[in-house]
Formats: structure tokens, C-alpha cells, sequence
């Protein structure tokens, strides 16, 4: 997340794997993303409390789930059942069209080890 002089800015795309039975998802990428990705639902809302976004993701780490509540920060949470080749190529590359624009919050130290 962080902009260092070896390590560029990245953009974050969050993958939830089968084995977290994650059926929430997040499409930060605007109408393309919802249209290629969820073609069959057509009203959306969005989640700005935390303890809402920490009961639909509870596999994510504090802070992913921090900058999910960024406002100026886009993160696409997709579960693994709904990609195809063609939609990954699409969020890795609207992943790293955004990643200049967003100002991530890095306020909760790094996690060094999976847990």
C-alpha cells in the first residue's frame, strides 16, 4: 500500500478463496466491474460501518478492512467462483489503473506474518 522508492505504489484486489466460504463481495471499479462480474444484480448499496464490513468479511485483515472504509481508496473484494481469465485480466488491470489515486490508510502497522 505504501509508495516507497524500490516498492511502487500498488493496487490492492482482494481474492477470497473457497475454503473461507466468503459470499460477500465488494466492486469498487465502477459500472464495468458490476456489469462483467455480477450481471444479474442490479441494485447495489454500500457498506460504510465497520463492524458490518467485519461481520461480511471476517477472513480480512484490520487493515484491508480500513481501507474498505476509505473514501478515497478502491478495492474490488471478488470470490473465487465468479472468476474467469477475462475478469481477472479486467480487475488486474483497473487494480493498477486506480492505484495512483488512492490514498490508503496506513495507520495500523504492517502484519508480518499470515495469521
Amino acid at each position: 500500500m505504501f509508495d516507497g522508492t524500490i516498492n511502487k505504489k500498488s493496487g490492492i484486489l482482494v481474492i477470497s478463496l473457497p475454503s473461507v466460504s466468503c459470499t460477500k463481495f465488494v466492486a469498487a471499479h465502477g459500472n464495468t466491474e458490476k456489469q462483467l462480474i455480477y450481471p444479474e444484480i442490479s441494485s447495489w448499496t454500500g457498506i460504510d460501518a465497520r463492524k458490518e464490513q467485519e461481520r461480511g468479511f471476517p477472513h480480512l485483515p484490520d487493515r484491508i478492512i480500513d481501507n474498505l472504509l476509505a473514501p478515497k481508496v478502491k478495492i474490488s473484494v471478488v470470490p473465487w467462483d465468479r472468476l474467469s481469465p477475462d475478469k481477472l485480466k479486467f480487475l488486474i488491470d483497473a487494480t493498477f489503473q486506480t492505484r495512483s489515486s488512492c490514498e490508503y490508510d496506513l495507520s495500523r502497522p504492517m502484519r508480518r506474518r499470515n495469521a
